[in-house]
């Protein structure tokens, strides 16, 4: 079933071609009808090679994320210096 999502500025079609925005949607599309996370908290593992995200208590999009959430998202963010072993 197609996502109901904002009109796109160029169509996608069938045979896999993505739509395309060539600017941010003037409406929104609200996909679920309330938080996924009902007070749940979450946990994940992740690897990266840049510099890791500040820590939630000092991370606005963290923090608007858990909210949007409804659930506490616990991240735990592996550094991997690309040096080898």
């Amino acid at each position: 079933m197609p996502a109901n999502v904002a009109p796109a500025d160029l169509a996608g079609n069938a045979q896999g071609l993505d739509a395309a925005y060539l600017r941010y949607p003037k409406k929104l599309v609200r996909s679920v009808p309330k938080p996924p996370g009902e007070g749940e908290s979450i946990s994940a593992l992740t690897e990266t090679f840049t510099t890791p995200a500040l820590a939630m208590d000092r991370n606005r999009y963290w923090k608007e994320l858990n909210e949007r959430l409804g659930s506490e998202l616990k991240m735990n963010i592996v550094v991997d210096s690309g040096a080898d072993a």
